[in-house]
């Protein structure tokens, strides 16, 4: 059990060899000693255990400001070799900050959204892509620690955390606010995801939410934090597939009108640099609304 879910890939591989349960000759205990092999656990400690040693008489109150933007790659930025200005606030605050490459969780955000919290892989069940309703496995989540520490917090997105039933896993009672699409009571953005078009009708949920009106909320929920600590995480949708841009936004990447069999990753491959640029339009309306956030800090 300890191979197979608790080592990381070297270790992993360096026990390729020992034969599991019922598979084989038994491996015992004192063999496993004389190969010189060790699988030590991490030690679980509970969070108010692990705050007790905490002297909070010498933190720092940092507030914390997660956020996210959906559908982008190292390309869309210059700070990271790219050849296009796209989203100039993102880079301008690129060029002040620590910078560094990761690799997403999963290619889809019921996994890897959740994932950024706690740095672990966060789905425990066997039911694919789909959280249970009351998680029983632990989760320790940043907000957990912070709000144990005096920290305000909120999560606010643009997207229906309820996809994949996401809301399972990120709702705890450590957050103070949970605003997303579904807690919205106006208009959702333009829908031309089939799939996900289906699940929002069958199902009765929103569609996403503009990110004007999320970063518009965030501004709201940090007007009213006072000298309290914070920790707010966004969650940005507009350069998420369809890649919606209001038309009243200043366009900057031309053509890129949309007049051809238009679906999540299905459209004519001669069209791709249209398709690139209607995606250009909507991350530079991301960098925009980022922008507002920005200036309000």
């Amino acid at each position: 059990t300890a191979r197979a879910h608790r080592t990381g890939p070297l270790l992993h591989l360096a026990l390729a060899g020992i034969p599991k349960a019922g598979s084989g000759p038994a491996i015992t205990t004192e063999a496993i000693t004389r190969s010189h092999i060790r699988i030590v656990e991490r030690p679980q400690v509970d969070l108010d255990t692990w705050l007790g040693a905490v002297d909070k008489s010498k933190l720092k109150r940092w507030n914390v400001l997660m956020l996210l933007y959906d559908s982008s790659q190292p390309s869309t930025l210059k700070a990271f070799g790219g050849k296009t200005l796209i989203m100039p606030v993102v880079d301008g605050l690129a060029e002040r900050s620590l910078r560094f490459s990761m690799y997403a969780q999963a290619a889809q955000s019921n996994y890897a959204d959740p994932a950024i919290f706690s740095s672990h892989y966060p789905l425990r069940d066997p039911v694919h892509h789909t959280y249970p309703d009351h998680p029983q496995y632990p989760r320790l989540l940043i907000y957990d620690i912070l709000k144990k520490l005096g920290y305000r917090t909120a999560l606010i997105s643009s997207q229906n955390e309820y996809w994949g039933n996401m809301h399972a896993y990120m709702a705890k009672p450590s957050l103070d606010y949970f605003f997303h699409s579904e807690s919205y009571q106006g208009a959702t953005i333009p829908e031309a995801d089939p799939h996900f078009a289906e699940w929002a009708k069958y199902w009765g949920h929103s569609g996403k939410l503009d990110d004007k009106v999320t970063i518009g909320e965030a501004i709201r929920w940090l007007g009213a934090s006072g000298d309290q600590p914070f920790f707010l995480y966004i969650n940005l949708q507009n350069s998420h597939f369809p890649y919606h841009t209001p038309d009243d936004f200043p366009k900057r990447f031309l053509p890129d009108k949309i007049d051809f069999p238009y679906a999540f990753g299905a459209y004519p491959k001669d069209k791709l640099p249209i398709v690139k640029n209607h995606w250009y339009n909507s991350l530079a309306y991301v960098d925009a609304q980022i922008g507002r956030l920005v200036d309000y800090l």
